[in-house]
């Protein structure tokens, strides 16, 4: 899958023609974040403007484990991915041996694994209601001056999710859509 020209997410077997400065290995499983979803690919392009050197990841609902596993790529110095079914468990520890990256501790877990915890960038491709219920835990995770980086719903829930988001001290600092589906980007206040 063509993320961007930039970014191209493959299974092992397969060898592109073309050289793509970013490369993801995924054995999709059945483990969602394979890089076909929009929220996959919103999150994937957002995280190129951003500088992960030495920064702290959290992936929250990692899936595929794709976003945690790019992270890395991009210099992050831990990355901490966790999610509720084991499957995606399995597969995101198969998909960081494949991608030869280190620093990444998985998890079976839900939000509240993250009481206690901080990190410089918090991400989460999690549906409306689950994010909602579970926000203080992602803003409490959050450094201040961190990013939280919220996907998994469409346009018409933008206000429901800010609203919430904003009583618990984010701040919106950009909103982008791909074909309803929606990418929001906080600061930390």
């Amino acid at each position: 899958i063509e993320i961007s020209k930039d970014i191209l997410i493959r299974i092992p077997d397969y060898k592109p023609s073309t050289p793509y400065r970013h490369e993801i290995i995924i054995q999709p499983e059945m483990s969602f974040g394979t890089g076909t979803h929009e929220t996959t690919s919103l999150i994937l392009e957002t995280m190129l403007s951003f500088d992960f050197k030495g920064k702290s990841v959290v992936d929250c609902g990692c899936g595929t484990g794709v976003l945690g596993i790019f992270a890395a790529q991009l210099g992050a110095s831990q990355v901490y991915a966790f999610d509720n079914d084991m499957g995606c468990v399995r597969n995101t520890n198969h998909n960081v041996q494949l991608n030869c990256v280190k620093n990444i501790t998985v998890e079976n877990a839900t939000l509240e694994i993250l009481q206690g915890k901080q990190f410089n960038y918090t991400i989460a491709n999690i549906n409306k209601n689950i994010l909602i219920a579970n926000m203080q835990y992602i803003a409490q995770a959050t450094t201040p001056q961190g990013i939280v980086m919220l996907s998994g719903f469409y346009s018409e829930d933008v206000d429901d999710i800010c609203e919430t988001a904003t009583k618990l001290g984010l701040r919106l600092t950009a909103n982008t859509a791909k074909n309803n589906w929606t990418l929001l980007t906080f600061i930390k206040e």
